[in-house]
């Protein structure tokens, strides 16, 4: 495991962040949260991060070099360790050479896949672990009482993003209700104004094109509304593996001079500024940012009731 290190030494043991991210998206815009509140605190807490080496170049990444956070890499998560009892090897295999080196005071889960990280618990530190989405499957019966016991044990603490993301994990990983808190999604209001006079009408959606945000009913959706309102265009802003399928059935229904689906793009505010209303049918979500931000902009909101 490869490791960097501030020249400063630590003069207390810090809080172990271990964030799951991706290109963007919500667990992303979280650890960005997580890192502008690092920033801003003054108490002298020490904070040390470990994240996996397939986000070692992503741009985050020098934000918490330039800070002087202690820094380490682990190992990526292939398919096979996502699966139940391999999922905690692979927690434990991730987690124990930053616990034994930073002898961290608490270890802070940022958590984008339910269901792992259990292994996490067995170090005996304590452990916050942020759900910022919900489980889809129940599971095993030992590995539900290995996640009550675990969150029951005095210091450790869960935090879901939605009241739904809350039920979810209870159901189907077995935690209490009673030991999930719930604290939604926030965002600045300050500056965030459309600007937009006249011209086209524009619905427009941003996030992963994954089955779960439904592209198929979104170009449904597209594709009877714009037959209806010759002045209403479609955007969809992101990538993902249903990108291409999306951009193809586009072409084939003869919609790409109305319909569009450009990718992804870091600088979204010009979209949210462009748009006439955000659109969200997803299948199943927990506090979606992108909803929070749409708000945000003073933009009216359609979404499924699916979170």
């Amino acid at each position: 495991m490869a490791s960097e290190h501030s020249k400063e030494s630590f003069t207390e043991s810090p809080v172990l962040i271990v964030p799951e991210f991706g290109e963007f998206g919500g667990t992303l815009t979280f650890l960005r949260s997580v890192l502008e509140a690092c920033a801003l605190d003054d108490s002298q807490q020490q904070y040390a991060f470990l994240v996996s080496r397939t986000n070692a170049s992503h741009p985050v990444i020098n934000e918490i070099r330039a800070a002087g956070w202690k820094l380490d890499y682990g190992p990526d998560r292939s398919s096979l360790f996502f699966k139940r009892y391999f999922s905690i090897l692979f927690d434990i295999f991730f987690l124990w050479r930053s616990v034994r080196n930073h002898r961290p005071q608490r270890i802070f889960l940022i958590n984008g896949s339910p269901g792992t990280m259990l292994g996490a618990y067995l170090f005996r530190v304590p452990v916050t672990l942020v759900l910022l989405t919900s489980p889809l499957w129940p599971l095993k019966p030992l590995l539900r009482r290995l996640w009550k016991r675990a969150t029951q044990r005095s210091g450790n603490r869960v935090v879901a993003d939605s009241r739904f993301s809350a039920r979810k994990f209870t159901q189907n990983v077995g935690v209490a209700t009673e030991a999930i808190s719930v604290v939604h999604n926030a965002y600045n209001l300050e500056g965030q104004a459309r600007n937009r006079v006249g011209g086209r009408l524009q619905v427009t959606t941003l996030g992963h094109v994954e089955d779960y945000k439904a592209p198929d009913i979104w170009l449904e959706v597209a594709e009877r509304v714009v037959a209806w309102c010759p002045e209403v265009d479609f955007l969809w802003l992101g990538s993902g593996r249903g990108l291409r399928t999306l951009r193809q059935q586009i072409s084939k229904r003869g919609l790409a001079e109305r319909v569009f689906a450009p990718g992804f793009d870091a600088n979204v505010r010009p979209y949210y500024e462009s748009s006439t209303i955000y659109f969200q049918p997803s299948r199943r979500e927990s506090h979606g940012i992108a909803v929070v931000d749409a708000l945000a902009f003073g933009l009216p909101v359609v979404t499924s009731d699916a979170g």
